[in-house]
């Protein structure tokens, strides 16, 4: 359900606004505690599953960045910038997911030739 602007889900701790109800409560784990989602590899505990199933890529080798100028893969979208811009200096950031490379192959052929006009 969502409430509109004037009708927003307020925190009672620091005041900030939601408007949809789940939002509030996974911000209010934050301020309780509560850490449900925990790393089997380390034991380190996160509020959102999404951020346990970020932190878990750097133990697994689940690396769903690929550069598309080497095919080098990566765990992160930040490491795979890192690597473009150290190793393929002027190429643009492409942010490429394995399961969707053609959309990206399409970007960096536009990017190539716009850079040599």
């Amino acid at each position: 359900h969502w409430y509109p602007y004037n009708e927003r889900l307020i925190c009672i701790y620091c005041g900030k606004s939601f408007n949809q109800k789940g939002s509030l409560d996974r911000h209010m784990r934050l301020h309780m505690g509560i850490t449900p989602f925990v790393c089997k590899f380390c034991g380190k505990k996160y509020t959102r599953k999404d951020q346990l199933e970020y932190h878990i890529r750097g133990h697994t080798d689940d690396k769903p960045f690929r550069c598309e100028i080497c095919g080098k893969c990566f765990p992160f979208q930040g490491t795979l910038n890192q690597h473009l811009r150290k190793n393929h200096p002027g190429v643009a950031e492409v942010r490429s997911r394995i399961e969707s490379p053609e959309r990206t192959d399409v970007y960096v052929e536009q990017k190539l030739e716009n850079d040599a006009s």
